[in-house]
């Protein structure tokens, strides 16, 4: 949705053809907010379009790899235009490099709030469908305004004042959970591997789980179980994904983000591309899952100070 309003605002300011690429696709619950605000589906292009762009950028993207192989392979070894990155996850060191330009702002509570103000710097007006799409990825983002400072509540007051209708875009994250993601979720609770942990006089409860397809879906219903971290390992073949999320009292007692702590860390070691925030974050590497398996407990371990045994 950040990425669409971008495209938007840049047209309108720049008078210059833009094109939204999502290599990796869209996912249902873009695509099903995209046709409430817009009216029409979402225009996205493929990889293929790639090669004829002269600028590329990179919005709410902190590692190549979440494009899909295909798509950072060509990025990193053809793509010979010019790369700037818009986002607001912890930066990644390689994807860094390859960019001119970075607005890059980790304190910031949502990528959406950067392009909000990317429409101030340049001055041009949001319409109300834009409004409303900048504040469905605000409430993602902040998990409904769980995760608030004065900015948040400042670029909210300026999008409702803009015609954005509160009440209608909360609506669009309700949505029935499919069959199969349902069972993906009680897979991940039938399969799971608990460690009881103590720090500094405080018991964490951490769940390793592995499901074939909705990992994030899987590891945020292990957090609603009661773990306060939850890592759900996905993926065919030698495509691996991890999804990690936490409660805010793991990030209290442990200081430890997973975005730039562990996903990060464990991206090094292993050649992926790991990122994202204090208490959701994720990683696609090509490997075994078992040897991404041993790299995750040998990192957490020493991030926690402390063996993870395996609790009966």
């Amino acid at each position: 949705m950040s990425a669409e309003v971008l495209k938007r605002i840049l047209g309108r300011k720049l008078s210059c053809e833009i094109l939204i690429l999502a290599p990796a696709g869209v996912s249902s619950l873009a695509r099903r907010m995209y046709e409430a605000i817009y009216g029409e589906e979402p225009l996205v292009e493929g990889i293929e379009e790639l090669m004829m762009c002269d600028v590329l950028g990179l919005v709410d993207v902190s590692t190549l790899e979440q494009l899909g192989h295909e798509a950072k392979d060509l990025i990193e070894s053809k793509f010979r235009g010019k790369i700037f990155i818009v986002d607001h996850h912890e930066p990644h060191e390689r994807t860094m490099r390859l960019s001119f330009l970075n607005l890059i702002e980790p304190t910031s509570k949502a990528t959406a709030i950067i392009v909000h103000r990317i429409a101030m710097w340049i001055g041009v007006e949001l319409s109300k469908e834009e409004a409303e799409a900048l504040m469905a990825a605000i409430l993602h983002d902040t998990r409904h305004l769980n995760i608030l400072d004065i900015e948040v509540l400042e670029v909210m007051k300026h999008l409702l004042e803009r015609g954005a209708d509160y009440n209608k875009v909360n609506r669009l994250f309700r949505r029935e959970v499919s069959i199969s993601e349902r069972i993906a979720r009680l897979k991940a609770a039938q399969r799971l591997k608990l460690y009881r942990v103590s720090k500094d006089g405080e018991d964490l409860l951490i769940c390793i789980s592995q499901v074939s397809a909705f990992e994030a879906s899987a590891a945020r219903a292990l957090i609603e179980l009661g773990a306060d971290l939850a890592l759900v390992i996905g993926g065919k073949g030698e495509d691996v994904r991890i999804c990690a999320r936490a409660s805010p009292r793991f990030l209290e007692v442990t200081g430890t983000s997973l975005g730039k702590d562990v996903m990060m860390e464990i991206g090094k070691i292993v050649g992926g591309g790991g990122g994202g925030h204090d208490l959701a974050a994720g990683l696609n590497v090509r490997g075994s899952r078992e040897e991404v398996l041993k790299v995750l407990m040998k990192v957490l371990e020493d991030k926690l100070k402390t063996r993870l045994k395996e609790y009966v």
